[in-house]
């Protein structure tokens, strides 16, 4: 038997080591405790892979999401723009004419893929309910817009469609604004497949 504490081979039937004095119940059979080192430092250094593997799955879970949230913020801050554009141009064409909101044809005009679409600041102004709002996007945009009116007096829905995984289901973003009691209200977004 080999103490624990020093590594001195005990003699059968001492009660204790006889040059550090152990008591033999914590002796153990086999090498001294300098070769028991390696093992407990292999144990740690394999928990730490388990560790380091654990960290790198709720990344990769993580950073896929926050991506997709920021590019879904486009939507929501360019249907604000669109929402500013309509009330000035609805108190504009109340001072000037007859109060009325205005209608915009979906913008770009191709279906929204995981790509997304170019700059093109022309393709807005080509339109005149666009050009009429004072509406373009001049960097790459993931989202095609539109405005609809029903009656263009009373109010308008925005809508931005986009895909943005590519995987054909589309996301959609709709705000609508109505005039009620002489006031120009607007709820709450309605947001259908937001990280498609």
């Amino acid at each position: 038997m080999v103490c624990s504490r020093c590594g001195s081979i005990l003699v059968a039937g001492d009660p204790q080591c006889a040059r550090c004095a152990t008591a033999q119940g914590s002796a153990v059979v086999g090498a001294p405790s300098q070769a028991v080192t390696p093992r407990a430092i292999g144990s740690l250094f394999g928990l730490h892979w388990i560790v380091l593997a654990l960290a790198a799955a709720s990344i990769a879970a993580v950073v896929p999401d926050l991506y997709r949230r920021h590019l879904a913020s486009e939507a929501e801050a360019n249907l604000q723009r669109i929402f500013d554009a309509e009330i000035r141009y609805f108190n504009w064409s109340f001072e000037t004419n007859v109060a009325q909101f205005v209608s915009a044809r979906p913008t770009p005009s191709a279906a929204p893929t995981a790509g997304g679409y170019p700059a093109a600041t022309s393709t807005w102004m080509r339109d005149p309910g666009w050009r009429a709002l004072g509406f373009t996007i001049s960097g790459p945009h993931r989202y095609q817009y539109r405005v609809e009116t029903t009656d263009p007096m009373r109010g308008f829905t925005a809508t931005a469609i986009g895909d943005l995984d590519g995987d054909g289901v589309l996301a959609t973003f709709s705000l609508r604004a109505f005039v009620s009691d002489g006031e120009i209200r607007r709820p709450v977004a309605e947001v259908h497949n937001q990280f498609e």
